[in-house]
């Protein structure tokens, strides 16, 4: 082979393995920085929402108060346990979503200790209602995070087999065979030449499932609830959740309310299917009031598209109602209403009707 091309291979190879590394260090560092901030957003969240509960119920062991953290808990699926301790009361408040995060029981003053894996977990606290102190476990890296740094070690796996191709290509055209003849190292030319391993590592990308009949799924909603919300304050509009739940029995009919909601709500973006037989919609620029007269007008339709009578589905309404609210407060709010509703029967429509003074006392206090 051509000795200058083999140098040249070489010094390219090594400068590709330094490029890989560096690159791999930086993607890491910038997804785990990424998925941190994230985690403290969602921390801060949690003390406010938690905090608000605790001075409006004045205990920690009471119903609601367990269901709001409940409730938080589910729309966190990186949150693992949450402690609220004091150091001369001790453990107050414990949630864990599995047993196995916490490494001893919360016996001691001092709380729970937590097992925590290097890297993937961290441990947040902040302080709580004077005295007490407020931990977040959180996984801030699952092998999912590392997806798209994987794709683009492949894209670069495969640029370096082209330039591996060509250099190859290069070094056997170096010595020509004699006579005329061709040997079975040159049966490969730079334009032909394509590797095997190369040719096969990625395998047709399968198609993404479309969202269940038609509606957008539910791990969308929180964001754009979320962007919703910051451009009615913004504008200082108002702003509505509507959730519409089926009775257990009609579970199976998730697919004709489905396309029933598309037809009456004009924005098919703000759609999402909620669960196995609820969905839900946000309502734009709507008061309280004006999305309960639009739940209402959209039950009347339901009941006769569905033979007349009362539709078998409960619905629940939560609006911003002029306060700085998260997509966390309001879906919380939200199924606490269709909670009751479900819970009375009989295609009941509940609002949650939230006082923005009481609100905002409750937070900065």
């Amino acid at each position: 082979m051509n000795r200058k091309v083999l140098v040249f291979y070489y010094i390219i190879s090594l400068l590709f393995l330094l490029v890989v590394l560096g690159f791999s260090a930086w993607r890491f560092k910038v997804t785990l920085e990424s998925n941190l901030r994230q985690a403290e957003d969602a921390f801060a969240d949690l003390k406010v929402s938690a905090l608000s509960t605790y001075l409006a119920e004045g205990s920690f062991s009471s119903e609601y108060f367990k269901y709001n953290l409940r409730q938080q808990a589910a729309l966190l699926p990186r949150l693992l346990a949450v402690t609220i301790r004091s150091p001369s009361l001790g453990v107050e408040y414990l949630w864990a979503r599995s047993r196995q995060i916490l490494a001893s029981e919360p016996g001691s003053l001092a709380g729970p200790e937590y097992r925590l894996e290097r890297v993937r977990d961290r441990l947040l606290q902040a302080p709580f209602a004077q005295e007490y102190v407020l931990d977040g476990v959180f996984r801030v890296l699952e092998w999912r995070d590392l997806t798209p740094l994987l794709r683009e070690l492949f894209y670069l796996l495969v640029a370096y087999l082209v330039v591996t191709a060509a250099a190859l290509a290069a070094a056997s055209s170096g010595r020509a065979p004699a006579d005329g003849q061709v040997s079975g190292a040159g049966t490969a030319t730079a334009a032909g030449y394509v590797p095997l391993s190369a040719s096969r590592i990625a395998p047709a990308a399968r198609p993404r499932a479309a969202p269940v009949a038609g509606l957008a799924p539910r791990e969308e909603l929180p964001s754009r609830l979320d962007h919703e919300l910051e451009r009615a304050a913004a504008s200082d509009q108002d702003l509505s959740l509507l959730l519409l739940a089926l009775e257990p029995q009609q579970a199976g009919a998730l697919g004709q309310l489905a396309h029933q909601v598309l037809k009456a709500f004009p924005f098919r973006d703000l759609c999402f299917q909620y669960d196995e037989r609820a969905c839900a919609v946000i309502l734009p620029d709507k008061d309280l009031a004006q999305s309960l007269k639009d739940a209402r007008a959209f039950r009347r339709k339901l009941g006769e598209t569905m033979g007349g009578g009362q539709p078998p589905v409960s619905m629940g309404l939560a609006a911003r109602n002029g306060r700085l609210a998260n997509a966390t407060r309001l879906l919380l709010e939200c199924s606490k209403a269709l909670e009751k509703a479900l819970a009375e029967g009989g295609g009941r429509i509940v609002a949650f009707q939230a006082d923005p003074e009481k609100f905002r006392k409750t937070v900065a206090g």
